[in-house]
């Protein structure tokens, strides 16, 4: 076992050839994320 082969980019999740997305911020992903879930679409009925 060697740790340059376990420490790598790629065998942690990271993508090798990402080209970085500019048309969202990662706000805008985060917030579509959240609204467009399940969980917080069973709570629009559930207000006040």
């Amino acid at each position: 076992m060697k740790w340059t082969n376990l420490i790598k980019p790629y065998r942690l999740g990271c993508p090798k050839n990402t080209v970085p997305n500019s048309a969202r911020t990662e706000f805008e992903k985060n917030f579509d994320r959240i609204v467009f879930s399940t969980d917080f679409r069973r709570l629009t009925g559930k207000h006040k």
